[in-house]
């Protein structure tokens, strides 16, 4: 009996530290994505001719062919919105961009922008059209991402676009799919298209 009491006394001290032993430290959350990383990211754009556009405190410039002085610009607009798109509780973001080719087009794209330990990822865009206007953008608690703009209807010349649309779209896999839209015809009077104004002092895009 006495022969076993040192071998009890070492499965008990076994034991007892084994019980002591730490869970596994998790890695921290990212911490989530600024306004200021958003508008200093890179971005996809099929009008740079490198096919990418860094933004520089929000804006991208590039002359439209060597030596003219046509200049491609492309800059993020004041609609910006931070959520967890991907659900992995890391701050991510949505924003719209406004590229200006230099021809009579004004294109805008919304990006969502994905938190990789703390840096910011762009996704592949997705167009939202041609001299659209842009009413708001925000990202739900579920990450779902709600745009409301006015757009183009059948009857609608150009200039004035007379559909109101909200569109929702949500993350699958490496970019953002629709869900569904619902349109309501609002008045068919001229609509002024809404000027973003870049953020230094400069004289707004021309429709």
């Amino acid at each position: 009996m006495r022969a076993l009491l040192p071998v009890l006394s070492g499965a008990v001290l076994v034991l007892t530290l084994g019980g002591c032993e730490r869970e596994p430290r998790q890695p921290p959350v990212p911490r989530p994505l600024s306004v200021a990383q958003v508008m200093n990211a890179d971005y996809a754009s099929q009008w740079s001719h490198s096919g990418r556009a860094r933004l520089v405190n929000g804006q991208y410039r590039e002359a439209a062919a060597p030596g003219a002085a046509t200049e491609i610009l492309v800059r993020a607009t004041e609609f910006n919105a931070l959520g967890d798109l991907d659900g992995d509780g890391a701050g991510d973001a949505v924003v719209v961009l406004e590229s200006d080719p230099g021809g009579s087009g004004v294109f805008y794209d919304l990006f969502a922008v994905l938190n990789r330990a703390s840096q910011p990822l762009t996704l592949a865009p997705v167009p939202l059209g041609d001299r659209v206007q842009v009413s708001d953008l925000s990202v739900d608690d579920d990450g779902t991402v709600n745009v409301s703009l006015v757009k183009h209807g059948p009857d609608d010349p150009q200039c004035c676009p007379t559909l109101a649309v909200t569109l929702r779209y949500r993350l699958s896999g490496d970019r953002l799919v629709s869900m569904d839209q619902d349109p309501s015809r609002v008045s068919a009077s001229p609509v002024t298209r809404k000027m973003v104004h870049s953020f230094t002092p400069r004289a707004p895009i021309r429709s």
